[in-house]
């Protein structure tokens, strides 16, 4: 026999033992419970979603809008006036600030630019200096010329220069939308009324909707003479709470388990940041967001 296979060494498998097993189970199952606790902690915070037990009193039952009138002045209503239409084109940078480059319409060019159109109506035949309306856009990609058409019309009948723009997205899309610079981006159109030569610049107010009633806050701390807003169904929490709240409404609706609420509740509560995903925690409660004369519906 060769003296290499003299001293060749047999190595017989063993069977595992259970203290085997245990050793390399334990830290797999210890590593397993420390990513799920990490991931239960860092989507996890305190949600409340019980009725309030408050309650408002209004004055009366009727619905018709009044206004305080101390001089007795008679206020033009809806078709008073005859109204033309203009267009101007602003172009703005993805940060909401006029530039001398020209933009694409509808989404920004390759150096980030939008060109953005206004339409604006203007009561004709009128003496003085005008109140002023600028139009902000609810959810979707909104254009001057097939949003706000009757109410700005309106408005314009009754008095009002009204200004509706294009939705300022640039290249953003629903989950990462800028809203600070769309805050700007507003702000420049109320700007343009300001320095019209028919318009009250101490009267340029907002009438703002839906998604816009987060980019309003912002506004308002931006350039606090806004004169009014008039809000139509405001998003008064963030979006974290406003979405959350109404998924876990419909399933509690529809008589879900609770489980699932507790799934949709740990969704709406990851820290999106991780991913530049900041939108879902917007500051929307800021005491400048109320401080000018406000309407709600």
């Amino acid at each position: 026999m060769p003296q290499e296979e003299e001293h060749r060494l047999t190595v017989r498998s063993k069977p595992w033992t259970s203290t085997h097993r245990l050793m390399v189970s334990l830290p797999i199952f210890i590593i397993l419970i420390g990513v799920l606790v990490s991931i239960s902690n860092l989507t996890t915070v305190p949600w409340n979603i019980e009725p309030t037990g408050q309650s408002m009193a209004t004055l009366t039952d009727d619905t018709e809008v009044t206004f305080d009138n101390p001089s007795g002045e008679t206020l033009p209503a809806k078709g008073t006036y005859e109204v033309t239409e203009r267009y101007i084109t602003l172009n703005m940078t993805s940060d909401g600030n006029l530039t001398k480059e020209s933009g694409a319409r509808g989404k920004a060019n390759a150096d980030g630019v939008q060109a953005i159109k206004v339409l604006i109506r203007e009561p004709q035949n009128t003496s003085g200096k005008r109140p002023g309306v600028v139009f902000m856009h609810g959810a979707g990609y909104g254009t001057c010329d097939n949003s706000f058409g009757d109410v700005a019309s309106g408005m314009a009948s009754a008095g009002f220069v009204t200004a509706v723009l294009d939705k300022p997205v640039w290249n953003t899309t629903d989950i990462n939308r800028d809203y600070p610079a769309s805050a700007k981006a507003y702000d420049q159109v109320i700007e343009y009324l300001r320095d019209q030569s028919d318009v009250d610049e101490a009267k340029v107010g907002i009438y703002a909707t839906s998604e816009s009633t987060w980019i309003s806050s912002y506004l308002l701390e931006d350039d606090p003479d806004v004169a009014f807003q008039i809000l139509l169904s405001p998003m008064v929490f963030s979006p974290r709470q406003s979405l959350g709240f109404f998924v876990t409404q419909d399933f509690t609706l529809v008589g879900a388990n609770e489980g699932y609420q507790s799934i949709v509740q740990r969704v709406f509560s990851a820290d999106t940041g991780l991913f530049g995903l900041n939108n879902f925690d917007l500051a929307t409660l800021k005491p400048a967001a109320y401080a000018v004369p406000t309407y709600v519906a």
